[in-house]
């Protein structure tokens, strides 16, 4: 004989599967970050950090870190991080990227929906957004973010154009880096300049912006792309510790050019302990006089005396 059960417990046994059906699939939640940039991997950046914010506690709920590989694509899109256990609702992703030595290169902060299940989110970093703070006053409060040298909304992700502005493409042909070996891509109306290397010389990589340039000209992730005419490696600031070892010596061939003065004002500080003696072997053609006289440091004062005058005066 079969046995029934009273409806109050049905109605209960209902309500608890479904509880632990929505627990299931609130855990099963998960965040699918991929990447889109035009920065040069390997050279440029090499890890990238994601970090995921519930909106509007901004409180951290999931982070990740992805080393660079050979094989990632990020002009099509890389996979950078895989976040689970998330919440479903608005949530804001921070995605940095950073050089070889730790030092921040660029950021971008956007927001997507999350529902349950996987939702997939593209993040767009442009090179031609650095230098550029659209969070400055002034700015309107909802473009806060840059993307291809225009502030936009944190919105602006691959799966949602729209939010990214007018557009500046419509085709790859549309867009021309300014490197003879960039290579232009029109992404969710934005110009993407990928860098193809093919053509560079070994020991070279393709920077979009001005062409093949050697590898160690990368000023350690520091205005990689915007400032490489200007900073092919001397940033007389950020390159100072580089530099020491060059000046420290006489100035031997690198900074030839611009030290054979005495370095009046970049180098006083380095060069002052050389070139406050007599240059014994830097100006040694020129000091050559002052090889060994003390007396020469001033203005000869103890041979303008008038035996000295007599002396040297001329006969008939």
């Amino acid at each position: 004989m079969a046995r029934s059960f009273p409806p109050v417990l049905y109605g209960l046994a209902v309500v608890l599967f479904a509880l632990s059906s929505g627990c299931d699939e609130t855990a099963a939640a998960e965040v699918l970050v991929d990447l889109q940039t035009d920065y040069v991997a390997g050279h440029e950046f090499a890890r990238v950090r994601t970090t995921l914010l519930n909106d509007p506690a901004m409180v951290v709920t999931g982070s990740a870190a992805h080393d660079v590989a050979p094989e990632d694509d990020f002009i099509a899109g890389a996979r950078v991080a895989e976040l689970g256990l998330v919440e479903a609702g608005e949530a804001q992703l921070l995605t940095q990227l950073y050089d070889a030595t730790g030092s921040l290169v660029a950021e971008r902060r956007s927001r997507a929906a999350v529902g349950e299940g996987t939702t997939v989110v593209t993040v767009l970093i442009t090179r031609d957004c650095a230098g550029m703070d659209c969070r400055a006053a002034g700015d309107a409060a909802r473009f806060t973010e840059c993307f291809a040298g225009r502030c936009v909304s944190d919105q602006c992700v691959g799966e949602n154009p729209a939010a990214c502005g007018d557009s500046d493409c419509t085709a790859d042909t549309d867009c021309t880096p300014t490197g003879a070996c960039g290579v232009g891509h029109c992404i969710a109306g934005g110009c993407f300049s990928e860098a193809d290397a093919s053509g560079c010389a070994s020991g070279e990589y393709c920077n979009p912006d001005i062409g093949c340039v050697p590898t160690d000209a990368v000023d350690a992730g520091t205005d990689s792309g915007t400032d490489a005419a200007t900073d092919s490696g001397m940033d007389a600031a950020t390159d100072a510790a580089t530099d020491a070892a060059t000046d420290a010596a006489p100035d031997a061939a690198t900074d030839a050019a611009t030290d054979a003065a005495p370095d009046a004002a970049t180098d006083a500080a380095t060069d002052s302990a050389m070139d406050a003696t007599p240059d014994a072997v830097t100006d040694a053609a020129t000091d050559a006089p002052d090889a060994a006289d003390a007396s020469d440091a001033t203005p000869d004062a103890a041979d303008a005396t008038p035996s000295d005058a007599s002396a040297d005066a001329p006969t008939d």
